[in-house]
């Protein structure tokens, strides 16, 4: 027998189902099949686990260790027709292979959430979903502290950058796939955030991701009722741009420490001028509803001759109305009260 292959039946992959245990003592015949030798492998590893195609042999003291649902398994007598490798019990799991390779090497590596001052977005993704799914309690919270950084409960200088800033190669489209961990894990605080960055995709975008099978459960697809509030959303937020614009450069918007009262008085009325005129055309109702952008003005502001003092007042009052509409996320997306 070659040391780098190991007998087992293989399974689908259906890592977010949880209708019959995430793991289980295989009773396969010992002959069904050859599958090959994954990452780790440990020659005095005493278990193997099969995920579809491949195989890993690692240590039960380390999965027991770790993982309160491999800890409980171990509890449970093995059954006498179990599947064996050269005398190695051999536990059958539904996972992807490659994402149960970077979660084994976690469980080995120790603590990297310590380590790491940043993480790639996939890895973050397999330490939430396969520590929750698992039981391994400093993986999924490590994990789950790194989405509420990139998508913070509460508004913050800076926050808007916190996806791509914090978790390397993530993609708006990526943000979808955050939306169902948060849903899955309960960590319900994120999800304004995250519903957020969702409706920054385009509405063909958004449809094209609906889960429409009745009890999929995707994590890269929208169920119909976060479909409903992605696009009611866009709207919304649509509204309240609109809304901060015309706020921004209303009567009041003159600084008290302003340099030059004359000039400023006649930039403020043509500013306000154009603005009527802009949110006036067609097009404002298909613009894109990107309301908490930082210093979406600020281009338009200082294309006018103001002075110091009265350009960073309006920069202060969008980002006040902004900080508002952020607060409000909550009601805009239909989840419960704002934010307090």
């Amino acid at each position: 027998m070659e040391i780098d292959t190991v007998l087992t039946d293989s399974l689908s992959d259906s890592s977010l189902v949880f209708d019959s245990p995430p793991v289980s003592f295989s009773r396969e015949e010992a002959d069904s099949k050859i599958h090959g030798r994954g990452d780790p492998w440990f020659e005095d590893g005493n278990v193997v686990l099969v995920a579809s195609q491949t195989s890993f042999k690692v240590h039960r003291g380390v999965l027991a260790k770790h993982s309160d649902v491999f800890q409980g398994l171990f509890n449970i007598p093995q059954p006498e027709d179990a599947e064996k490798y050269e005398g190695v019990p051999v536990i059958k799991m539904t996972d992807n292979p490659d994402d149960v390779s970077v979660f084994l090497a976690a469980l080995y590596d120790g603590p990297r959430f310590v380590r790491c001052a940043k993480l790639d977005f996939k890895d973050v993704v397999i330490y939430t979903r396969l520590g929750h799914k698992y039981g391994v309690e400093h993986l999924c919270d490590g994990g789950l502290r790194r989405l509420r950084e990139a998508f913070p409960p509460k508004f913050s200088f800076g926050w808007y950058e916190g996806p791509a800033k914090a978790l390397p190669g993530f993609r708006t489209e990526d943000a979808i796939t955050v939306l169902n961990l948060a849903r899955l894990t309960g960590a319900t605080d994120i999800l304004p955030t995250v519903l957020y960055v969702c409706t920054q995709l385009s509405v063909s975008n958004i449809l094209s991701r609906s889960c429409l099978a009745p009890g999929s459960n995707n994590e890269d697809y929208l169920s119909m009722d976060d479909v409903a509030r992605c696009l009611g959303g866009q709207t919304e937020l649509r509204l309240r741009q609109h809304r901060t614009v015309l706020k921004t450069v209303a009567s009041e918007s003159r600084s008290d420490k302003c340099t030059d009262t004359q000039v400023c008085e006649v930039e403020l009325a043509k500013m306000r001028q154009q603005t009527v005129e802009m949110l006036s055309s067609p097009s404002i109702l298909t613009t894109h509803a990107d309301t908490l952008r930082p210093h979406s003005l600020w281009d338009f502001i200082r294309s006018f001759g103001l002075c110091e003092p009265c350009m960073s007042a309006l920069g202060s009052q969008e980002t006040s109305l902004q900080k508002a509409t952020f607060d409000e996320l909550p009601v805009i997306f239909n989840l419960g009260p704002p934010a307090s």
